[in-house]
């Protein structure tokens, strides 16, 4: 495998986290977006993910980080990042991997044994971009804004509520009219006023891996999602890496869904279950 090169490290990993803005950046105004969330060194499934958002008309790729931690190979994860120009944010499992903790897991990758681009690679990478787009402007981080594990829910039987002070800022200051984020490995949709907030989920087989299409110009959401393959072992079906179908097509904004007005909301009694938008067939 050639020896990747990468410029200098350019950002201080020991900074604190704080719910502050990122500066705004001159981009262009994209209009198809493909969104692939944790890749976890999937590097088979990324790469028919990349293919895939592509041939759907994808102008731009982003991702939602945690690279590291995965069965596959995270030094192809990383040329094919490059390749491919993909927009890409560093996740907790990255932090934990430069940081030498939280290294137990299973499939923990260990940063003696990456490459020096590689790690370069990977410090490198912000915890939130901006971008513009044609339906207003973008923020992609991995959990909530700078903190890495941060994640909203508005509460379920089988989950409570899980609220963000910064993104309710977020939504208060109107300056964002999407965001994308990672980390909980489920591809829903939930809006807010002015805000729709999408995860992209995950590659992992663990948590029914897929990506999401965002097209500004129809305002639509298209949904493709990894075939899961029975014939092998009926009894053990396996989600394919290679087999990435288009399964529907949902709106980016519906005045028709559920709105919450933030996350504080998530408690309010006449909002208990109320479920966001999932993006699986």
């Amino acid at each position: 495998m050639p020896t990747l090169r990468y410029t200098p490290l350019i950002n201080d990993l020991a900074r604190p986290i704080s719910d502050s803005s990122p500066p705004a950046t001159t981009t262009p105004v994209y209009q198809r977006l493909g969104l692939i969330g944790d890749v976890h060194a999937e590097h088979i499934r990324l790469e028919t993910a990349i293919q895939t958002l592509l041939d759907a008309g994808a102008d731009q790729l982003l991702c939602t980080g945690d690279i590291c931690d995965g069965p596959g190979d995270i030094e192809r994860c990383i040329e094919l990042i490059i390749e491919h120009d993909i927009q890409c944010v560093r996740g907790n499992h990255d932090r934990w991997m430069l940081d030498n903790r939280v290294r137990h897991i299973d499939d923990a990758h260990q940063r003696e044994n990456l490459s020096e681009g590689a790690i370069n690679f990977l410090c490198q990478q912000p915890t939130q971009r901006t971008f513009d787009t044609s339906a207003g402007r973008l923020l992609l981080c991995h959990g909530i804004l700078d903190n890495d594990l941060g994640k909203v829910w508005p509460g379920s039987e089988r989950m409570p509520p899980e609220r963000s002070k910064g993104l309710d800022k977020l939504i208060k200051h109107g300056s964002y009219q999407l965001l994308v984020n990672g980390h909980m490995h489920y591809r829903i949709v939930l809006d807010f006023p002015g805000l729709t907030h999408i995860n992209a989920g995950t590659l992992s087989p663990r948590h029914r891996p897929g990506v999401t299409l965002i097209n500004c110009d129809t305002n639509t959401l298209e949904v493709f999602e990894f075939e899961v393959e029975t014939e092998a072992n009926p009894e053990a079906p396996q989600t394919s890496a290679t087999n990435l179908r288009h399964t529907k097509t949902e709106a980016l904004t519906d005045p028709n869904r559920h709105c919450w007005a933030n996350t504080e909301a998530f408690d309010s009694p006449t909002e208990t279950h109320r479920l966001p938008l999932a993006l699986y067939a």
